[in-house]
């Protein structure tokens, strides 16, 4: 853990209402990942979390990278995104469809780095869009705080793998809000770590989350009136128990995001152009 100096608190003032109201403003960008045999078949397993992004003139899928690894390894054929979570139905996308860029050593610590930019066809993207998803354009990570910003919370979003499952080809889908803490230790090889702290009974484990976004949202009333704004600030990809009451996701933060994996992505889209 960080030293308490590097601490950042969530915000205690937080009502239901409002809590709700930043998740409903969140959940558009989250999605699940699940490997899938056949393209309008029912998914096979779950395989952890992401967020929909855009990057340049290009829709993805912000992963972890052993996400990733894990749909290549078990020869799944499709990525499966539950894209409806109350009208569930299958939607799938080709892995050969996909561009896959990833900072990943073989095998993946617990330092990483471990980094996934899935790069998803613009048909896929717009069937995406039209069940209701949102792509958060990560041109955003570069932006500097609003002005009015008068404090904070965070929240990390993803899947328990314990609270999502599939049975008889039904899917029991949990994407999950988390408002947390969060740590900053110090970089390392250039990527840079946020850990949120975890201070909840259940789920037991957050294998699954992998992948999922962390957000910082900023805060600021008026005449009783929450004002709010979010940003992407990381991946998570480690999970760590410090007691058995407590435990923290370790994600890799924007500037890893934005240094390190963007370049790839950037680097191979230049490739193709010429």
């Amino acid at each position: 853990m960080a030293a308490d100096e590097n601490r950042e608190s969530r915000s205690n003032d937080l009502t239901v209402a409002e809590c709700d109201e930043i998740v409903a403003g969140l959940r558009h960008f989250a999605i699940l990942i699940a490997g899938a045999h056949a393209e309008h078949g029912p998914f096979h397993r779950f395989v952890g979390s992401a967020t929909l992004v855009t990057f340049g003139n290009t829709h993805c899928l912000l992963t972890a990278a052993h996400v990733w690894t894990e749909i290549t390894k078990q020869g799944y054929k499709y990525v499966g995104l539950p894209i409806r979570e109350q009208d569930y139905r299958p939607f799938a996308i080709a892995t050969s469809y996909i561009e896959a860029h990833k900072t990943q050593p073989n095998p993946p610590g617990n330092l990483g780095p471990d980094l996934a930019l899935l790069r998803i066809p613009s048909v896929s993207a717009a069937s995406i869009q039209n069940a209701n998803g949102s792509f958060y354009n990560l041109d955003l990570l570069r932006t500097e705080e609003p002005e009015w910003a008068e404090e904070e919370t965070w929240v990390l979003m993803g899947a328990p793998a314990e609270h999502t499952a599939i049975e008889n080809g039904h899917a029991s889908l949990a994407g999950e809000a988390y408002f947390c803490s969060i740590d900053r230790p110090p970089a390392r090889d250039g990527f840079d770590y946020v850990e949120a702290d975890m201070d909840i009974e259940t789920p037991t484990s957050f294998g699954g989350v992998s992948g999922g976004g962390l957000w910082r949202i900023v805060l600021a009333r008026s005449a009783g009136i929450l004002r709010w704004d979010k940003s992407l600030q990381g991946v998570a990809f480690y999970e760590e128990a410090l007691t058995p009451e407590t435990r923290i996701v370790r994600c890799h933060g924007k500037r890893s995001i934005v240094e390190q994996l963007l370049p790839l992505a950037d680097s191979s889209s230049r490739k193709e152009r010429r």
